[in-house]
């Protein structure tokens, strides 16, 4: 510990054979966090996979709102082309995590179901983008209004802060997955 007459004497006291010097790469030990025990990792994912099997469930209700013979599991590639605007099909399997040859499978199944489209790409005349069809387009926005409209609903009562949270807790959650 430096005192007020080392200070003014520029002089620094000799290091303390007791007081090893902070580490730059180790934290202090107040600073670390226990690991969460077996236990509530257990209850973590007992909870992810009982929203998993409920997301699975909705997924069929809302692919219903868009085509009567949509597979679920190609809302994700709707949803992309529904927010993101027309994309090149490797853009969407990147995005998606995706391998190509899903992505293209989902494509065609769409397009023969009329929900989507493959226009030319205007910064390369050789490439293709897919884009929702106008029909399409129309019933996504309503699919979004009535799944934003379920989220108010279940969350309605919650805090903003708490959503913003639990949001940032998701968001961190994927990225360390």
């Amino acid at each position: 510990m430096t005192t007020l007459e080392d200070a003014a004497s520029g002089s620094q006291p000799a290091p303390s054979a007791v007081e090893p010097a902070p580490s730059a790469v180790e934290p202090a030990p107040s600073a670390v966090e226990p690991a969460p025990s077996a236990g509530l990792l257990a209850d973590l994912e007992a909870e992810f996979a009982a929203l998993w099997q409920l997301r699975k469930v909705r997924a069929r209700e809302f692919a219903g709102l868009l085509h009567p013979h949509l597979d679920p599991t190609a809302l994700p590639l709707l949803g992309e082309l529904g927010t993101g605007g027309p994309l090149r099909p490797t853009e969407i399997a990147e995005r998606l995590h995706l391998d190509p040859s899903t992505v293209s499978r989902q494509l065609a199944a769409t397009e023969k179901l009329g929900l989507v489209v493959r226009v030319p790409d205007p910064r390369d005349a050789r490439a293709r983008l897919v884009d929702l069809t106008p029909q399409a387009r129309g019933k996504f926005t309503a699919y979004r209004r009535e799944l934003l409209a379920r989220w108010r609903s279940s969350l309605g009562a919650w805090d903003p802060g708490e959503v913003e949270t639990l949001t940032k807790l998701l968001h961190r959650v994927r990225q360390d997955w």
